[in-house]
């Protein structure tokens, strides 16, 4: 999948100024073979309530007011059987992103009461795939929710009540969304780092229909308006089977997939970016293509390993030395 993230770096840097969270990290001493060489997390500051996102509720509270029509209604069942029934939703309107809830009270049995949503006379099931909603005793009442899943469409539901299997009530709600925030757009890309070929994968597009990768991720770039596509195009791992020897130190499978995606998007007027992965080499993949490696201190924070821990060292580690003139060449060649 593909995730968007929006950052707030101002708010980050207070949040970090806030809890002296460098204050801590810088006053803190590692000595050898004491309890001391262990970071005490326990005593660190919590900052998980912090009001990490202002939500501005009142952006949307409009057209969602409080459903006032709770009254209980006389309801001939059979023609022997008259019960004063109450069924309505919370609230008028919904966002998409919200939980529809329903309220059912009256002086009957639950299990002969089944609820179901339905739009232009079809029945939609929630998003765990019952058509029937799970009642759930709340208090005095019993309550029913229901998710309308990925993105559903606008416009009036009914909640319909059944009561042996009969309707008796219906009532009626709203799906509602808002636009979205304007703002100052430059250029959007989706990024990918991929070491298997993507014709061996499937993705879900933005209807929720599984599709190959190509295609789905030609889909969802035209969903978002996304302007380009990045993605790894040359990397050296140390993976066993990946055929990468100091002549060819180039995995086949990213070059591959830049060839594949990038022709189809092409085609469809999309921008297409590569990049390469220039020093990193995980699995110690420089051994493999005969790089030469660099050395890295590296700090024991193994608390099983008395002797050790906290102990520092200079190793190799899994970055290629910045000295070593065949990587250059290699990229150049690239």
């Amino acid at each position: 999948g593909f995730i968007f993230l929006d950052i707030n770096e101002t708010k980050a840097k207070m949040m970090v100024l806030k809890n002296n969270i460098s204050e801590s990290i810088t006053n803190t001493n590692i000595s050898k073979n004491s309890s001391e060489s262990l970071l005490d997390y326990k005593n660190k500051k919590d900052f998980h309530n912090e009001p990490y996102f202002n939500w501005n509720n009142e952006y949307y509270s409009d057209l969602n007011a409080v459903n006032q029509d709770t009254n209980f209604k006389s309801i001939n069942i059979y023609s022997n059987e008259t019960k004063n029934i109450a069924f309505y939703s919370v609230k008028k309107s919904y966002y998409r992103f919200e939980i529809v809830k329903f309220i059912f009270n009256g002086p009957i049995s639950p299990k002969r009461v089944m609820i179901n949503i339905q739009k232009e006379n079809i029945i939609l099931p929630s998003y765990y795939s019952r058509s029937n909603l799970t009642i759930k005793k709340s208090g005095t009442q019993f309550e029913a929710n229901w998710c309308g899943g990925w993105k559903p469409e606008t416009g009036e539901y009914k909640a319909i009540l059944f009561i042996d299997h009969k309707a008796v009530l219906t009532n009626s709600f709203n799906v509602i969304k808002r636009e979205p925030l304007k703002f100052n757009r430059k250029m959007t890309f989706i990024n990918l780092e991929e070491n298997t070929l993507v014709t061996k994968r499937s993705i879900f597009n933005s209807k929720l229909e599984k599709v190959n990768f190509t295609n789905g991720l030609l889909d969802w770039m035209n969903y978002g308006d996304i302007d380009g596509f990045l993605t790894l195009a040359a990397a050296t791992t140390g993976w066993d089977g990946n055929g990468i020897t100091p002549k060819n130190p180039w995995e086949y499978s990213p070059l591959k997939n830049l060839q594949i995606i990038g022709e189809q998007l092409h085609q469809q007027n999309k921008n297409v970016g590569a990049y390469i992965m220039t020093f990193y080499t995980p699995k110690n993949g420089w051994a493999k293509a005969g790089y030469e490696c660099a050395k890295g201190i590296y700090w024991n924070t193994d608390t099983n390993d008395i002797t050790n821990c906290g102990r520092i060292s200079i190793r190799n580690s899994e970055f290629i030395s910045l000295r070593d003139k065949k990587r250059y060449q290699d990229i150049v060649e690239m």
